[in-house]
């Protein structure tokens, strides 16, 4: 006797457990469906930034463009707000595209101050990998 009316005591309790339990379905369900939403999404960015780096891989020319205007933009960059010395187009444009291409600057070393060297390490990072996509662009298209 003691047992039902425990038994009954925990009967509502039991009741909101459940509806918990449903809840919670619900969330998992909506929450997948917004994962895979969301995983569609960086597919499609994924596949936009191909076809215009590198033509989905079809076109190295693209790569190169894509480094050349990298090199050109910096370097107007390090002309307009840089500080590096002596202060003149070439130099800056020498600047990007030594940082483009991660070489070091050997003998000259324009010694960038504040902003311009952190730019010339994010410049090092995009120019490996448009160098890196352009290899494989191109060993795509020599090989078909």
């Amino acid at each position: 006797m003691r047992l039902k009316a425990l038994a009954r005591g925990f009967a509502p309790l039991a009741e909101r457990l459940k509806a918990l339990a449903r809840g919670l379905a619900l969330l998992e369900a909506r929450l997948k469906a917004l994962a895979e939403g969301f995983g569609l999404l960086v597919e499609f960015i994924g596949l936009t930034v191909l076809r215009f780096l590198c033509g989905y891989g079809e076109r190295p020319l693209r790569t190169l463009w894509w480094f050349s205007g990298l090199v050109i933009v910096f370097g107007l960059g390090y002309f307009l707000f840089g500080e590096l010395q002596p202060h003149n187009f070439s130099n800056c444009l020498y600047y990007s595209l030594v940082s483009s291409t991660a070489l070091g600057y050997g003998g000259w070393a324009p010694e960038p101050q504040g902003w311009a060297q952190a730019m010339g390490a994010v410049q090092s990072a995009f120019g490996i990998f448009l160098m890196a996509l352009f290899v494989a662009t191109f060993t795509r298209w020599v090989t078909r």
